[in-house]
């Protein structure tokens, strides 16, 4: 009867291991809204050498595998682009899939970044008969971008502005996609221009602007070392993306030490405000991956198993001293 009874227990503790187990694990979050099945081309790779150009401290060219790369001098920044030339050279891959992005919701941009980090901008050229606009970024963080490593996990990607545009600064070694909100895109990338949705759709539907004869970025190496990123290929999405983010705080500026005391030559940390605080229920810090985020309940998935695993074996040291104590009797 003992032994019946002992059995029937450790499989009860068994049992609850693997619920509680379990529902750590179903209770963690989707690595991703993101999914490639979503992707609607726009450039079907860069294959055509003579309309690749670049400008400044660094230099592109073709792989074989048809992608675009940068190699940007240490400290450096380089424009480069891929244009359309006089006889119509880039229109033919391009023009099928135009219509892709008047009905998207994003411009997704995949690349593969060195071992150092960099700002990228986007400069693309709209056109309308004879006028240009070149669009870019804005800094309305109402709208994140955010950056999707080939595994599916992601974060709001920081943006800063450099010199004369909206730069999104990416960290070393990423392979991904950069997912850029429709309402970010406008011609006005001026560094005041933190508030309402961009022109980018408007001058297609209302002043007759055709998507691109130019598609460029400029890419600022924000290291001491040269630094190389590969333009993989040019996206849009049609689908609304629910990105479960952190809420954005801006950066507030280094305080000034008083004058008094730099004349001292006493030296005064600057504070600075963290650049992203969570919100309550978000499910990524700033920063961080949703890989590193998952728990169930805002309770961590290890700390559930460690429970279980104390259960079983207190329910076990339980039932063997009671045998004793019984045998003893």
């Amino acid at each position: 009867m003992r032994k019946k009874l002992f059995t029937a227990l450790v499989v009860i503790a068994v049992i609850c291991t693997v619920v509680l187990t379990a529902s750590a694990v179903t209770g963690a979050p989707d690595t991703s809204p993101f999914d490639t099945s979503l992707l609607l081309p726009v450039t079907e790779k860069f294959d055509i050498e003579k309309v690749v150009s670049s400008w400044g401290g660094g230099y592109a060219s073709l792989t074989e595998n048809d992608t675009l790369l940068a190699e940007i001098d240490s400290s450096d920044n380089v424009e480069i682009g891929y244009t359309v030339t006089t006889d119509g050279t880039f229109f033919a891959p391009f023009i099928a899939h135009e219509n892709n992005l008047y009905a998207s919701k994003y411009m997704v941009l995949q690349v593969k970044n060195s071992s150092q980090p960099i700002a990228l901008a986007i400069k693309h050229q709209a056109f309308c008969e004879t006028v240009t606009a070149y669009i870019g970024i804005s800094g309305n963080e109402e709208y994140p971008v955010v950056m999707v490593n080939d595994n599916g996990e992601y974060q709001r990607a920081g943006v800063e502005f450099i010199r004369d545009a909206w730069y999104i600064k990416l960290p070393a070694d990423f392979s991904g996609y950069i997912v850029i909100p429709n309402e970010r895109l406008t011609s006005d990338t001026s560094e005041s221009n933190t508030e309402g949705i961009g022109d980018y759709m408007s001058l297609h539907t209302e002043q007759n602007y055709r998507f691109f004869w130019l598609l460029g970025l400029v890419l600022e190496n924000l290291s001491d070392e040269p630094a190389e990123l590969e333009w993989v290929n040019m996206y849009a999405v049609a689908a609304k993306l629910d990105f479960d983010l952190p809420a954005f705080t801006p950066t507030v500026a280094p305080t000034e030490a008083p004058t008094d005391v730099a004349s001292q030559g006493a030296s005064v940390a600057p504070t600075v405000a963290p650049t992203e605080v969570a919100s309550q229920g978000a499910s990524v810090a700033p920063g961080q991956s949703t890989a590193a985020a998952q728990q169930s309940g805002g309770f961590p998935t290890w700390a559930w198993i460690v429970i279980a695993v104390v259960a079983v074996a207190i329910i076990v040291v339980v039932i063997v001293a009671a045998s004793k104590k019984k045998k003893e009797n």
